[in-house]
């Protein structure tokens, strides 16, 4: 294993790169590039979204369902696709800015096609938006609604920017701005003390919600608050939304219960919301508990993470507690599944989560059990790390906490808050919050938790919390479920320079001239700070092909040439090039021919 300090980079990784065949290949299309990449922290609000393929594709193929975009409070996110056929570049343009500090994930489905009418595999990914108004990560509140619910999510589900609340009691709670949420929606007959999720099952553009209730409900909405619900007999304990089929529409996976034990299963959508019986794709049995979903291997195929009991190792063994990481194949499957047994090292986890904690855009998991909380670090390959090297220990709690996840102070490290914790032996104070913060991939000694702070008051225990924007200030709130729902607005106190390190350079990259060129091209930059300033060039296939800076730079205007015959006799072919340009925290590229 590569040592720590070697896996943390602040460097952004232009493409996914895979295997090529040289031109005339007749292999099915593949996605070689994506932009914003894996995991990645986009630079912007309204980032342009970009996957380049690796043969000429058919630009009628794709539509706001083949290449679909998801954010994660934003909900289904329509926008302009544009594609370059000289570059095979399509690239998304939302319609509108996503929410600050939220999670987006792009889907393609196999409906896009080559010109030569192969079908795409799918591919699929995740990236992060921003946090813009970086605070101290303290907390008002709470304001208390009425809404029962063990589970919560907060996502816009009447399509007007802002997050709304819905808990699995069966209340949604709209959001009227400045984080109010006085007016509320309702689902009919929902176990409070079961799991939501909220999806665009049918994509017409209004969301959905999946819930429990004398059976699994399937609620359609209009973005009106009316609810078309279809009921089938129970079929998951736990589950998921993803699309396993690469069809476009997002399909079920699940914990089904068989006698004792849970099996993992799939419901198809048949594309207008509704769902098939469920498909068992996995014969690795457990008492599942918890579930999240992560591409951990970074292929483009979504994976599920189970928190289990009981479960039945690869040798047969019985009996013990841990995380199963179920391998998505791409082929409606999961045939390879990976064990981490509870253990000193990995603790016994009670909740679970997946994030970048160490941003070299793998995810890694978090899990929280009694007194204590581990971050394991993703090799890089898809398995998590159990030895100390790369086990990151977090602040536990003394009870049963939920946690959420998020960059809270807007460094770029994904920080860790736990709600629900307790003073040792104080039984009285149940509800305290403590903000975890993530100091360069590391969680203890810089910045160490925040004091236990008293934000949601006594005896409201809580159940589930989530980190969002309600008030569109452009940071985190929380947003707690439990007995009801309270919301806590993050405080307005902006970070110091000391504690923010520095604002961040305005940045301007002019196009390269002359563009097409055919032996040197000058190109111009202007930095109005002083910056660490990386000036690489790269194919269309992402392999770097020249680095002209690497150097730390006083403001100013910047003048540089790219010869693509050097002096020492090597070449470069002729085609499209991307000049990249990357700061701290600001990236610009732009295209370029070279013609000889």
């Amino acid at each position: 294993m590569l040592p720590y300090v070697n896996r943390v980079t602040r460097g952004v990784v232009l493409c996914y790169l895979m295997a090529l065949p040289e031109y005339g290949f007749t292999q099915p299309p593949q996605v070689v590039c994506i932009s914003p990449t894996f995991n990645q922290i986009a630079s912007t609000r309204l980032p342009q979204i970009s996957a380049i393929f690796s043969v000429p594709m058919d630009p009628s193929t794709f539509t706001q369902i083949s290449y679909a975009v998801f954010g994660e409070r934003s909900g289904y996110v329509t926008g302009t696709i544009a594609y370059d056929s000289v570059t095979r570049n399509a690239t998304f343009t939302p319609h509108r800015a996503f929410v600050a500090g939220e999670g987006v994930n792009v889907n393609l489905s196999r409906s896009i096609k080559s010109q030569t009418l192969d079908s795409l595999k799918g591919f699929t990914w995740t990236f992060r938006i921003p946090v813009t108004h970086p605070t101290q990560g303290t907390f008002r509140g709470p304001v208390v609604y009425d809404g029962f619910g063990y589970g919560v999510q907060c996502v816009d589900m009447n399509r007007d920017g802002r997050p709304d609340i819905i808990t699995s009691g069966g209340v949604i709670r709209l959001n009227s701005g400045g984080g109010q949420f006085n007016m509320t929606w309702s689902l009919p007959d929902a176990d409070g003390f079961e799991q939501i999720m909220v999806d665009d099952f049918n994509r017409d553009g209004f969301m959905d919600v999946l819930y429990k209730g004398n059976g699994i409900k399937v609620g359609l909405g209009n973005g009106n608050g009316q609810f078309l619900v279809f009921t089938k007999p129970i079929w998951f304990d736990r589950y998921v939304t993803l699309d396993m089929n690469s069809d476009g529409f997002p399909d079920i996976v699940g914990a089904r219960i068989q006698d004792t034990t849970s099996t993992l299963s799939i419901s198809f959508n048949d594309g207008f919301g509704h769902f098939n019986d469920t498909v068992s794709v996995s014969r690795a049995s457990g008492w599942y508990r918890q579930m999240e979903k992560a591409d951990i291997d970074n292929d483009g195929d979504i994976d599920v993470l189970v928190i289990s009991q009981k479960a039945v190792d690869p040798n047969g063994e019985h009996g013990y507690e841990g995380i199963v990481v179920f391998k998505n194949d791409g082929n409606h499957g999961f045939p390879q599944v990976n064990y981490y047994r509870a253990n000193v090292n990995l603790a016994f986890p009670e909740y679970l989560g997946v994030a970048d904690f160490s941003n070299d855009h793998y995810g890694d998991a978090v899990v929280l059990g009694n007194f204590v909380g581990v971050v394991s670090l993703n090799l890089m390959n898809g398995i998590l790390g159990t030895d100390s090297t790369s086990i990151r220990r977090v602040w536990g709690a003394e009870t049963l906490s939920p946690f959420c996840i998020g960059d809270f102070n807007g460094d770029t490290w994904t920080d860790i808050l736990v709600s629900g914790y307790r003073i040792p032996f104080d039984t009285a104070r149940t509800t305290y919050y403590s903000l975890v913060k993530n100091c360069a991939g590391v969680f203890r000694g810089c910045g160490t938790p925040s004091t236990f702070q008293d934000t949601l008051g006594y005896d409201l225990r809580i159940a589930a919390v989530q980190a969002a924007d309600v008030d569109g200030d452009g940071d985190l709130d929380l947003v707690n479920a439990g007995g009801g729902v309270l919301v806590c607005l993050n405080e307005d106190s902006t970070l110091t320079v000391d504690e923010y390190e520095i604002s961040p350079s305005k940045l301007d990259l002019l196009q390269n001239y002359p563009n097409p060129f055919n032996a040197g091209t000058t190109i111009s930059f202007h930095l109005s700070a002083k910056e660490k300033v990386r000036l690489t060039i790269y194919n269309i296939i992402g392999k770097e092909v020249k680095r002209l800076h690497d150097d730390v730079l006083p403001p100013g205007w910047y003048k540089t040439v790219w010869y693509a015959d050097d002096a020492r006799g090597q070449s470069v072919p002729s085609g499209v090039y991307v000049i990249r340009l990357e700061l701290f925290r600001s990236t610009m590229s732009l295209k370029s021919l070279l013609l000889k």
